[in-house]
């Protein structure tokens, strides 16, 4: 076997190549989903394996990423043109941007969700905490979900994947957002909003998928009741039960077991009964899909999709 064969045999397990190349397993699965931008080989197991190139590969998309470079534009990108860029960047000036004052209280949705941005860039969790606490005294609750809480949390959910920032970042971020969430909602009085449990199942550790459902249907005017994350079958399903929902939204962001995660859908049908109806949106939600339309689940597209469902159910 020459040194080029050697390159190209795929030997290497995903935490090797995890290791070696900097890109955590959950962003290296998520690249070669949605970008292609690496093609393991397989055990007969189904175990993935990597080769000597695709290390390589690995290390100058995260090179570049890390210079500012989204994943989308690179990702299809030969060696030599990734090596290229790799050493234009390098040998660049690089120009940073000034950063945005959250302090001002006439800032508009666009520059509250730019300072927010800047805020989750630089780990500053007091500045992001501040920069929502000036947006809910200057906005609506509305405009506030409409124009900062939704394309803040899509926004980061977007830039994780595309390796941007680090997973420290985005759980720093969701803590957050979600403590604000929480806080700054006002329970309805009587029976007057209909109920809606928002989670993710068993398995489903990302929040930003519900939190962002969650922020949607309050703003459609339903009373969310929000569950967290990571929930058994059985207890989503008991406690939609208990709480006499009007509805149960369930986020799906990566399956990595399509059976488990087709069989907690089920099992939550089996627990809500067949007239309550089951949202079920994020990225994950496709590679189940019969699984959902056998339990009489609906998937929801995205958050527009998901706001046109909640009114058809209350109408």
């Amino acid at each position: 076997m020459n040194n080029n064969d050697k390159d190209l045999t795929p030997r290497h397990p995903i935490g090797v190549v995890a290791n070696r190349s900097g890109v955590s397993q959950d962003l290296l699965r998520a690249w070669e989903r949605r970008y292609g931008a690496v093609t393991p080989g397989r055990t007969e197991t189904g175990r993935r394996l990597y080769s000597d190139r695709d290390i390589a590969r690995l290390i100058l998309l995260r090179r570049l990423i890390s210079a500012g470079r989204r994943i989308s534009d690179v990702a299809g990108l030969g060696i030599q043109e990734l090596e290229a860029l790799v050493k234009e960047d390098r040998d660049a000036t690089q120009v940073g941007s000034p950063r945005t004052d959250a302090g001002a209280l006439d800032l508009g949705g666009e520059r509250h969700l730019e300072a927010a941005l800047d805020a989750v860039d630089r780990y500053d969790s007091d500045a992001l905490q501040r920069t929502l606490a000036v947006a809910a005294l200057t906005m609506g609750p509305a405009a506030l979900r409409h124009e900062l809480i939704v394309p803040l949390l899509r926004e980061i959910g977007d830039r994780w994947i595309d390796g941007e920032i680090r997973v420290v970042q985005e759980h720093m971020a969701t803590a957050i957002v979600k403590s604000f969430l929480e806080s700054s909602r006002v329970p309805a009085i009587g029976n007057a909003r209909p109920k809606i449990a928002v989670t993710t199942p068993a398995g489903q550790l990302h929040e930003l998928g519900a939190l962002m459902a969650a922020a949607v249907a309050e703003e459609a005017g339903w009373n969310v009741v929000y569950l967290g994350a990571n929930l058994p079958a059985e207890e989503i399903g008991a406690g939609a039960v208990e709480l006499g929902v009007g509805a149960v939204a369930i986020s799906l962001v990566y399956v990595e077991d399509a059976d488990a995660a087709a069989e907690e859908i089920r099992t939550i049908r089996r627990h809500i009964g067949p007239q309550i109806p089951l949202l079920i949106g994020g990225w994950g939600a496709a590679s189940i899909a019969d699984a959902i339309d056998e339990a009489g689940g609906v998937i929801v597209a995205d958050l527009d999709d998901l706001r046109d469902q909640l009114d058809r159910i209350r109408d």
